[in-house]
């Protein structure tokens, strides 16, 4: 009986010793990519920003031809793979779609009536267009013509002139009827000739403010506030700029107005927040040019930049870095005919992957929805795109 015991604590000791002398660094790297299958993108790309090992092993080809599977439910072209290595064909792939580099995007049109779009959002699976003073609300994975698939906001007795969609988490006052912190919950903020501003939140309108003496121009496309959104800013026709109260408690109306900056003497037409950062000397990287009339809409991100105008039915598409310019869309059916839009793109929006057109004819208005997630057709020869 001795003996056991002694056999058994000398197993023991001689386990702690082994344990202690082990490190991560003894398991080889097959195993460790093996284990790292298990990891989405984000996972993998904090393990490759921890040491050289970990590196070595988020960088191996196997973890990169599974995420490639997983995004686009297909195997890297061989021959891509061997010349840029599994993870560098990711990140292509993840470029060229996130540019527009392709001919084949999957897509539907929806006729609306023969006037203008003036807004756009898109917010996930979500379409937001303002259409005159009305506000519609429809699902992309919802046919535009069912029954029920449009949700329209009234309120507004004007044209509505600026829109914005803000994450309720981001202010006060949404927060006591907000289900949960992790909901991304949104609302809507519209300005309008009829010179007032409205929140819309689920599916009505939850609070107008009133100040302006003119029409209600612009809207900022950030919520002010330290830490917590709790201001809104807007400009109008009448000069001024006014901040609004967004916290808990405050009534509509001028109740809710905080501040009235005058100086200008002209509408003031755009309103951005840049937060404290400037840039002294700037160059310009590109001049893109394309159109055949004035540019009245732009996107930009850190792929690409969007132009169109309403006198051209062509939407531009250029690298963010350099300018060239990626794709040409049309917004219209291309048709010459008495039905043919000839004032152009009157609205889009981008996000990510996928583009928003609206314009308009002489017969009827055209909405199309492009997203080049799952495209495979480049614009451009293989042999000239990875030379």
């Amino acid at each position: 009986m001795a003996e056991s015991v002694e056999k058994s604590s000398t197993f023991m000791v001689r386990n702690r010793a082994w344990s202690s002398e082990t490190t991560i660094t003894d398991v080889n790297v097959d195993s460790l990519s093996q284990c790292a299958t298990f990891l989405n993108l984000q996972e993998v790309s904090n393990m490759a920003m921890t040491c050289n090992l970990f590196k070595k092993v988020a960088y191996s080809d196997p973890i990169w031809h599974r995420l490639y599977r997983e995004h686009w439910h297909r195997e890297i072209p061989a021959a891509v793979s061997q010349k840029l290595g599994a993870r560098d064909a990711y990140l292509a792939r993840h470029k060229s779609v996130n540019q527009f580099e392709f001919s084949d995007p999957i897509g539907f049109d929806t006729f609306t009536a023969s006037k203008p779009v003036d807004h756009l959002i898109i917010d996930n699976n979500t379409i937001i267009f303002a259409h005159g003073p009305w506000l519609r609300i429809t699902n992309i994975n919802t046919p535009f013509l069912t029954k029920g698939s449009t949700v329209m906001l009234n309120g507004h007795t004007e044209r509505i002139t600026c829109m914005r969609l803000f994450s309720a988490n981001e202010t006060p006052l949404f927060q006591r009827e907000s289900q949960s912190d992790d909901d991304d919950e949104k609302f809507i903020v519209t300005s309008s000739k009829d010179r007032s501003i409205r929140l819309w939140w689920k599916g009505s309108c939850y609070k107008t403010f009133r100040g302006h003496s003119g029409t209600v121009s612009a809207l900022s496309d950030e919520l002010l506030g330290d830490g917590v959104g709790n201001i809104l800013a807007s400009g109008g026709d009448d000069g001024t700029v006014r901040l609004w109260s967004l916290e808990a408690g405050v009534k509509s109306g001028q109740h809710a107005l905080k501040a009235t900056l005058c100086g200008h003497d002209k509408t003031l037409k755009l309103m951005s927040l840049a937060k404290n950062h400037t840039e002294q000397n700037s160059k310009p990287v590109a001049e893109l040019d394309g159109h055949r009339g004035p540019v009245n809409l732009l996107h930009m991100d850190q792929y690409k930049v969007v132009t169109a105008g309403r006198k051209d039915a062509g939407v531009n598409v250029w690298e963010a870095n350099t300018g060239i310019q990626t794709n040409s869309l049309l917004c219209e059916y291309g048709d010459q005919g008495e039905n043919a839009a000839p004032n152009g793109c009157s609205a889009l929006a981008v996000s990510k992957t996928r583009i928003v057109t609206a314009s308009y004819g002489h017969g009827y208005g055209l909405m199309r929805f492009r997203d080049f997630y799952q495209a495979f057709s480049p614009m451009f020869e293989p042999n000239q795109r990875f030379d």
